[in-house]
């Protein structure tokens, strides 16, 4: 059973069963921005907590979207933050100084989780939302802090993860932090 699965009114499914579809099938995806006070915004939180293997982070300030199928159904949570405040090797790729990068880290955005619902398995998907998850946040960023959006970061562990969907989004690798 799914412990991250209905709140009351909504259309969850309690047990999905496994989706495995091609791009084609699963498009267009929808956006929803997820705000404070909104049932999906706890669903979210509940889907990381269990699914995510860093959990669910403080949610002050961060972007929550979720992600449905074209036929409505859920399919992945996405968050961004507040960009970290020092990270060696971005200051590098950007050229900053240290007071550039105090002026600058608000045009910052950092994609803190990402996380396709396990029951979606879609080859493909993970750089087809990496993607769109920057054009989506482009306006929301703006509205939610009145700054255009720059740069989106994030950091992969290398230990557990490639970074293959990053790449495969047109990410780029700026280098290793400590």
């Amino acid at each position: 059973a799914l412990s991250c699965a209905r709140e009351p009114g909504l259309k969850w499914p309690v047990e999905p069963e496994v989706r495995r579809q091609s791009l084609a099938e699963l498009l267009p995806v929808s956006w929803q921005k997820v705000e404070r006070g909104q049932a999906q915004r706890g669903w979210v939180a509940r889907c990381l907590a269990e699914h995510h293997y860093l959990g669910y982070p403080d949610p002050l300030g961060q972007v929550h979207y979720l992600v449905r199928d074209r036929q409505g159904r859920e399919v992945a949570c996405l968050l961004f933050g507040r960009a970290s405040w020092k990270v060696a090797v971005r200051e590098a790729f950007i050229g900053w100084s240290e007071g550039q990068r105090q002026k600058g880290l608000g045009y910052l955005a950092n994609n803190s989780r990402f996380l396709i619902l396990p029951w979606v398995q879609v080859p493909g998907l993970a750089s087809h939302l990496l993607a769109g998850a920057v054009r989506q946040l482009r306006a929301d960023w703006l509205a939610q802090t009145g700054r255009p959006l720059w740069l989106v970061e994030t950091f992969v562990e290398r230990e557990r993860f490639a970074g293959t969907c990053y790449r495969a989004a047109n990410w780029l690798l700026v280098g290793q932090t400590r």
